[in-house]
């Protein structure tokens, strides 16, 4: 029967940790019994993965709020879509055609044109 790799002195668990799992690895080991200089370094390599941490987070929440902007952006140029597509319907109706062009001062070609001045202007 075949046994795992032979070691030197105790026999070590092979295992496979994530960043966090070291981590915490390194924080036991913190406060176990270990020399100074071995503290020093397990701190270090912590405070490494903590920053290797940092950066990604920061650029979720900034992606989450520019995905939130967008989102209402969105939002607004559906609704600034729809009154444009209502008022392109209502223009292509041959009363509001006529109505429209009436309020600019054209006439029909036939039509006289008249114009009345001393009138209080439209409100």
């Amino acid at each position: 029967m075949a046994r795992g790799p032979k070691t030197r002195g105790a026999s070590f668990v092979h295992l496979r940790l994530t960043a966090a799992g070291w981590a915490v690895f390194g924080i036991a080991l913190l406060v176990g019994v270990a020399t100074a200089r071995s503290q020093a370094s397990l701190l270090f390599v912590l405070f490494g993965v903590v920053a290797l941490y940092i950066s990604p987070s920061i650029h979720l929440v900034e992606t989450w709020q520019e995905s939130k902007q967008r989102r209402s952006q969105v939002t607004e140029l559906r609704r600034e879509n729809h009154v444009l597509r209502a008022r392109q319907a209502a223009l292509r109706d041959p009363r509001t055609l006529e109505r429209e062009a009436r309020r600019l001062g054209l006439v029909k070609p036939g039509e006289r044109a008249y114009v009345v001045r001393g009138l209080p202007r439209d409100r």
